[in-house]
């Protein structure tokens, strides 16, 4: 008679097992799953970077200042050359050690090997030293801005950021003959930036807004600017 009971409530514990595995094959197999929005990104007036055969030169001599490509060895002259004013207005964190700058450096080099930016340190003609830098990315998702530039505020004035301008357009013109034209994402509290690129011929074409707030405003400079000025 125990033996029997035995049986036979193994039996109910199979079945219900067997049950229970059953029911969630069902349930996965029916059950939809949860759909996700799909987001189309905008595509580039550029090429990717990547099926870009770039190569710029590693200096560009100008009348006044001269162009050098930033390597990851230029870190010391590049932490020389940055002042506190120079780190608000990239918004660099309050303190910037040299151990900061040379990992930043080493991944902006990194960045340049990639083909994803061309980037320059600016040396003034004048006393041989590096005063700033300029660099222009390819177009991205996750930073649409391309023209990054900073300048120490000893050397502001007298035409630097002008022929910096001017010698780093040309030679990314030069470059992509495919490209008509790249972008510049200004802050709102940084007039001064703003009315030197529109002074060189930047023009303004809208403004980048983020909760409600306008937090850059959107330049754009175009190949037929550089092609004129080459010719004056």
């Amino acid at each position: 008679m125990k033996n029997n009971q035995k049986l036979s409530i193994q039996k109910i514990i199979s079945g219900t097992i067997v049950a229970l595995v059953a029911g969630i094959t069902l349930y996965l197999l029916f059950t939809p799953t949860k759909q996700h929005k799909k987001v189309i990104l905008k595509t580039p007036h550029t090429k990717p970077a990547s099926q870009q055969k770039v190569s710029y030169p590693d200096m560009i001599k100008g009348q006044i200042i001269t162009l050098k490509k930033l390597t990851a060895d230029s870190a010391f002259d590049y932490y020389t050359a940055f002042d506190e004013d120079v780190r608000t207005y990239l918004e660099f964190p309050a303190k910037v050690s040299y151990g900061y700058i040379e990992r930043y450096v080493r991944g902006e080099a990194k960045r340049i090997e990639k083909k994803e930016m061309i980037a320059y340190n600016i040396w003034n003609n004048q006393d041989n030293k590096m005063v700033g830098s300029i660099q222009i990315r390819e177009l991205n998702d996750y930073d649409p801005g391309q023209l990054g530039m900073w300048l120490n505020k000893n050397y502001r004035g007298g035409g630097r950021i002008q022929e910096s301008l001017y010698l780093v357009s040309k030679a990314y013109f030069d470059t992509n003959p495919s490209t008509d034209k790249y972008n510049a994402h200004v802050r709102p509290w940084n007039p001064r930036s703003e009315r030197s690129m529109i002074k060189f011929g930047f023009k303004k074409v809208g403004d980048y807004i983020e909760d409600g707030k306008i937090t850059r405003h959107i330049l754009e400079l175009y190949r037929d600017v550089i092609n004129r000025k080459a010719r004056q």
